[in-house]
């Protein structure tokens, strides 16, 4: 069964804030990866605040010159299929 694992970086503390900074995903087959990941750095539109850069290391100048998630999304569905979708949230799994 081939699955694909997702974690996020935010410009929120919970899920229902927030713009995506960073996304990376990698595809299982089996239970074992097979080497095809997808990761992108991305410019959330917004300010990254002081506290958000403490937490995940990312500030707003290493995201000024990244694409929109808009312009990355189709690579990302396109990645992803029909699939499931496994996503880390807080160091826990949860599936979609």
């Amino acid at each position: 069964m081939r699955l694909i694992i997702l974690d996020t970086e935010t410009t929120g503390l919970s899920p229902a804030e927030g713009r995506i900074v960073e996304i990376a995903a990698v595809e299982m087959l089996d239970g074992k990866p097979t080497g095809r990941e997808f990761h992108h750095m991305l410019n959330p539109e917004c300010p990254i605040s002081e506290e958000i850069s403490e937490i995940i290391g990312i500030n707003d100048a290493m995201v000024a010159d990244k694409p929109a998630f808009a312009d990355i999304a189709q690579a990302f569905i396109d990645f992803v299929g029909d699939d499931k979708l496994w996503f880390t949230v807080r160091n826990s799994i949860k599936h979609s």
